[in-house]
């Protein structure tokens, strides 16, 4: 199980980069390479979490690290989905609202 999380962390960061790295790059690659990044520290955080878990968790620090970032998988899909489909989509300050329960789970753990 672990070759394949590092397989999904390696391969998320490449695509993230080979999207960076385009010419002429729109703001929907670049929404779309975070979200890449993303992934690639959600996978590895929960990784992070499986060693702790198998060596009788010597860092406690490391639990439910990833639990947080999962929240912020929905807004960066849906700012991609909006940088698609809307003619000029802007950054509003409204949008931070996306944030919250993010935010919350941060505080709570």
């Amino acid at each position: 199980m672990d070759v394949f999380v590092i397989i999904a962390v390696s391969q998320s960061i490449v695509l993230g980069y080979l999207l960076l790295t385009k010419k002429n790059a729109r703001l929907s690659d670049r929404i779309l390479s975070v979200y890449f990044a993303l992934s690639a520290l959600t996978l590895l955080l929960a990784y992070f979490e499986m060693v702790n878990r198998k060596n009788g968790y010597p860092y406690p620090v490391l639990i439910n690290l990833s639990t947080p970032f999962i929240l912020l998988h929905g807004p960066a899909l849906w700012f991609y989905i909006m940088s698609l489909t809307a003619k000029k989509f802007r950054f509003r300050l409204l949008y931070i609202l996306h944030f919250l329960p993010f935010i919350l789970v941060v505080f709570i753990l």
